[in-house]
């Protein structure tokens, strides 16, 4: 699905004709063999996991240590060094063997807890069709280098990048946060990246400054980069319709930024990622008091929060400026088979701008220039469990006919089809929601 063209500027007191579209439900109509990574540098007590045996494996894994070599059938690569490990894997800076140009190369264990879904899978192919995507849908985007399996791991291969906003403001801001022209250029910029990814179809399902990277070096330190794919979607059917939502499904995501469908294992549709955005808006503008729910992990207690944000009746900090409730408002009243309208959002932004007399360019960012040196704070963060990406994806698509092409990429087959799916009403709240806008 390609990106609809932005029409020409829409004020924000003057919303199109209709409160968002809606889309017509309709019901859905071999792996690479490289060379061992790891190698002799792996531990007596840690063996390699037999095929047969992998079902029952632990989630130990090998660390690659510089120099270790990795091959995919085109490429073979050095490791540098680790950048850093998660869960499910490792990401290293590694040296492609000819070319000499340096990437990051993410990997997932082959003895990772079980699910029915590689995280790496859906990001490779996510990454794939960012790639290929036209050159104005792709500007927030990652290149995906290269892939493939070893005896050991997935991976993927992709662009370096900088720090995530996340570490930008806390480490390189003055006291930590954002100026309020830096908040709303990042949010502008974020929400163009939600739209170029759900133009090609997808979900992100984990909105948050945290998975957003500024670019490496001074001609893209400026840039600002969408990350982490490993629960991303595709909402919709391969004829463009939207697929049918599914029934209780699990939670899976960040408890500060999930949204409420995700809290109440509600299917999620575009609406969903853009009130993620609108927490991280919030977020951008006030660490301390933009999130009413910040510091907690009771989950029944943030959602009755969200709902209470979700009205728009009330700002959560006097650093974002007051129109924006309404962005807050309109989202709120959107149904499953609503898509937003983002270029009505993105001329509330354009407004809001102009309400605080800020550039909001490109360049125009806080860090620009400053990278390079020292933090000028200690970047320290309260952690705590609403941060942290929770749930399993054991049931994730249970049951259900796949849409996309993540089985080709890795060579995964296809589960069949359930026709246990939920239905939904066609109705909505377009009349509300163009009253909002008005």
């Amino acid at each position: 699905m390609s990106k609809p063209a932005v029409p020409s500027p829409v004020s924000p007191n003057q919303p199109p004709s209709s409160g968002g579209s809606t889309d017509k439900i309709q019901g859905a109509a071999g792996g690479v063999a490289v060379k061992s990574a790891i190698g002799d540098e792996k531990s007596s007590n840690q063996p390699s996991v037999p095929p047969k045996e992998k079902k029952n494996a632990g989630t130990k894994r090998a660390i690659l240590k510089a120099g270790n070599v990795i091959s995919s059938p085109n490429h073979t690569y050095t490791v540098v060094k680790l950048l850093g490990s998660g869960g499910f894997g490792d990401v290293y800076l590694v040296e492609d063997d000819a070319s000499k140009a340096r990437y990051a190369l993410k990997t997932e264990f082959h003895g990772a807890k079980k699910t029915l879904f590689s995280r790496l899978k859906i990001e490779a192919h996510v990454l794939d069709k960012c790639t290929k995507a036209p050159e104005h849908g792709r500007k927030h985007f990652l290149t995906l280098k290269d892939k493939g399996t070893t005896a050991d791991f997935r991976f993927i291969c992709m662009d370096v990048v900088g720090p995530s906003l996340e570490s930008v403001r806390k480490k390189y801001c003055d006291h930590g946060e954002f100026s309020k022209g830096t908040a709303l250029n990042v949010s502008k910029r974020s929400l163009q990246s939600i739209w170029d990814l759900h133009s090609l179809g997808f979900l992100h399902r984990d909105i948050k400054p945290a998975n957003f990277s500024v670019g490496l070096g001074p001609e893209q330190e400026t840039c600002i980069f969408m990350l982490d794919f490993g629960i991303a979607r595709e909402f919709k059917n391969p004829n463009g319709t939207l697929r049918k939502p599914r029934e209780n499904i699990p939670f899976l995501g960040t408890p500060r930024f999930a949204s409420r469908a995700c809290h109440r294992k509600d299917e999620q549709s575009p609406k969903d990622d853009v009130e993620v955005w609108i927490y991280m808006v919030f977020d951008l503008f006030d660490i301390v008091n933009g999130i009413p729910w910040r510091g907690q992990s009771d989950r029944a207690l943030i959602l009755k929060k969200k709902d209470e944000l979700m009205t728009g009746q009330k700002l959560p900090t006097k650093k974002c400026p007051k129109d924006f409730l309404r962005v807050v408002t309109y989202i709120g009243k959107l149904e499953y088979v609503d898509t937003p309208d983002y270029a009505w959002m993105m001329s509330v932004c354009d407004a809001m701008a102009k309400q605080l007399k800020v550039d909001t360019s490109d360049h125009a960012v806080d860090w620009a220039g400053k990278l390079n040196a020292p933090p000028k704070n200690s970047g320290g963060n309260d952690k705590n469990d609403s941060d942290k990406q929770t749930g399993s994806e054991d049931d994730e698509d249970h049951g259900e006919k796949k849409t996309g092409g993540i089985f080709k990429l890795f060579g995964m087959h296809r589960r069949k089809a359930s026709n246990h799916q939920k239905q939904v009403s066609k109705g909505t709240n377009h009349e509300t929601a163009e009253e909002i806008k008005k």
